[in-house]
């Protein structure tokens, strides 16, 4: 599906399809009750086994599902309807409710940060300590001076299709682009520890377990996270000159 940051129009696969045949009678009276029942205001679609369709949070007379909202949430990181809703302007939901960090040992991540050509690694961690931690390590990474100001752009993959990219702007989009990167850094390590797990088969297919010393156990999963918390999440920062006094 594609959204479309301008209107509340995202097109689907199925409602291209219903459209298309819509022509012939007989898929007009099959698919009757389908076209008068409730659907999301996102993505034009209705109840999914995947997915079951809710009322909004607000004083909207609308129904949505709850990834749609909140990936319509995400992609406004940084600006009011991230927050609240852009009809009614009533609060929403946390959209991070829908994509929940399931491994708590990746509550930081490690981003790729250029600069005017220069690529470095930097750790980050969410909340306003962790923006101050981040800017910090930018301005050491590239020898900027205390005064100068830079605007920052995050490209994430995003947490509902992991084959799209994700481009969110200015430092009020930092803690959303933080998680997609936590996110991230979740999926990929329990990847690691799929493919490096203690196991063994033998040619009878039997599969017996093999034990690890304690302290390989903590090295490889110290060394899963370091790689691991290496996500596809990048930063590009641009300077605008010096602070004025």
């Amino acid at each position: 599906m594609k959204l479309q940051r301008d209107g509340p129009s995202i097109t689907s696969t199925a409602s291209r399809t219903r459209k298309q045949e819509s022509s012939c009678p007989a898929a007009q009276a099959q698919d009757a009750p389908v076209l008068q029942g409730k659907k999301c205001w996102i993505c034009l679609e209705g109840d999914k086994d995947s997915a079951k369709l809710l009322r909004m949070p607000c004083s909207c007379p609308r129904f949505a599902h709850q990834r749609c909202l909140a990936r319509w949430q995400l992609h406004s990181a940084g600006t009011r309807r991230e927050t609240h809703c852009e009809f009614c302007d009533q609060p929403l939901p946390d959209w991070k409710h829908a994509f929940p960090l399931t491994d708590k040992s990746c509550s930081s991540a490690v981003i790729t940060v250029s600069f005017v050509g220069m690529v470095r690694k930097i750790g980050v961690k969410p909340g306003p300590t962790g923006y101050a931690s981040f800017d910090k390590s930018v301005r050491q990474a590239f020898d900027l001076p205390d005064g100068a100001k830079f605007n920052v752009s995050f490209t994430c993959e995003d947490p509902f299709d992991p084959d799209v990219s994700l481009k969110l702007k200015g430092i009020e989009a930092y803690d959303a682009a933080v998680y997609c990167a936590q996110l991230t850094a979740a999926k990929n390590l329990a990847a690691h520890r799929v493919q490096l797990s203690c196991t063994s088969s033998l040619p009878t297919q039997t599969l017996t377990t093999r034990v690890c010393p304690s302290s390989l156990s903590k090295k490889l999963v110290r060394l899963l996270q370091d790689i691991s918390c290496t996500s596809r999440q990048s930063v590009d920062v641009l300077s605008t000159g010096r602070a004025t006094d």
